[in-house]
C-alpha cells in the first residue's frame, strides 16, 4: 500500500491552494517553479493578512528599561520580522518595588506634535510610537528623571511581524485553525485564467473564511461597572 506523503505546513498550504484553484491535479507534484513562486506568494499573503484586524498570537509584552534623561527607546524586530505596531492604550509601567501597574496613554502623531514642551523630565504618563521602516521608536512624555528611571519599568504590548518563509519545509506561525482559510486565500491568489465558476468559488470561499477568522481573532471587550444615573433623576424608590 502506498504511504501518503508528509508535507510541511507551508507546502501544505501551497499544494492545497493550488488544488482548490484546479491548478494542480490529484497526485500531481509541485514543480520547482511553482514552489519558488508559492513561497513568495505565501509570504506576501501572510504579510497582508497581518494588517487586517488584530492578530492576538503575534502580540508580546515587551519591557523597556527606563534611562534617566533618555526620551527615545528603539524596539528592533524579532528574527527576520519587524515590530508592526503597539496597539493603542495597551502600555503600562510597573513600580519595581511592589509590582503595582500604572496605565500609560498612547499619543497620536498629531497630539505629540502639538505638545508645547516634550523635553521636560519627570514621571512618564504618555508615549508616542514612531513607526519607522524596520523598527518602532517609543518616545516618552515626560522624559524619565533619575527617580522615575530607578523606580519604574515601562511595558508595551508589541504586535510583531511573523517570520518569513525561506523554504517549503518551514512551519507557518499562523495557528492551525487558519490552515483551511489560508488554503482558500492562496487559491484566490493563483486562480487567474481559470473558468468563471472556479474564480467565483475561490473568491467566495476565501471571503467566507477570512470573515470568520477575523471575527474570531478579536480582543474580549472590557467591562466597567458604573452607577445608574437614573436613580438620582427620580429620587429614592421603594421596593417590595
Amino acid at each position: 500500500m502506498t504511504q501518503p506523503a508528509t508535507f510541511s505546513q507551508a507546502m501544505r498550504i501551497i499544494q492545497y491552494g493550488m488544488r482548490n484553484a484546479f491548478k494542480l491535479e490529484e497526485g500531481q507534484e509541485l514543480n520547482s517553479e511553482q514552489l519558488a513562486e508559492g513561497i513568495n506568494r505565501l509570504n506576501d499573503l501572510c504579510n497582508f493578512l497581518q494588517t487586517q484586524g488584530l492578530r492576538l498570537w503575534t502580540q508580546s509584552d515587551t519591557s523597556i528599561t527606563l534611562v534617566a534623561a533618555q526620551a527615545q527607546y528603539t524596539l528592533p524586530g524579532v528574527g527576520s520580522g519587524k515590530p508592526l505596531r503597539i496597539p493603542k492604550d495597551l502600555s503600562y509601567k510597573i513600580y519595581n518595588t511592589t509590582g503595582v501597574k500604572t496605565p500609560i496613554l498612547t499619543l497620536s502623531q498629531q497630539e505629540w506634535v502639538l505638545l508645547s514642551q516634550n523635553n521636560v523630565q519627570g514621571p512618564v504618563t504618555q508615549i508616542y510610537v514612531d513607526k519607522q521602516l524596520s523598527q518602532l521608536v517609543v518616545n516618552t512624555f515626560l522624559i524619565p528623571d533619575s527617580t522615575e528611571a530607578s523606580s519604574y519599568t515601562l511595558h508595551v504590548v508589541v504586535q510583531n511581524q511573523m517570520t518569513q518563509y525561506q523554504k517549503i519545509t518551514d512551519a507557518t506561525q499562523f495557528p492551525q485553525e487558519w490552515y483551511v482559510g489560508l488554503q482558500w486565500l492562496y487559491a484566490k491568489e493563483v486562480c487567474q485564467g481559470q473558468s468563471q465558476e472556479v474564480v467565483a468559488r475561490c473568491d467566495q470561499m476565501a471571503e467566507y473564511y477570512r470573515n470568520q477568522l477575523n471575527g474570531w481573532d478579536v480582543e474580549d471587550d472590557a467591562t466597567f461597572i458604573v452607577p445608574d444615573s437614573r436613580l438620582n433623576m427620580y429620587g429614592a424608590q421603594n421596593f417590595r
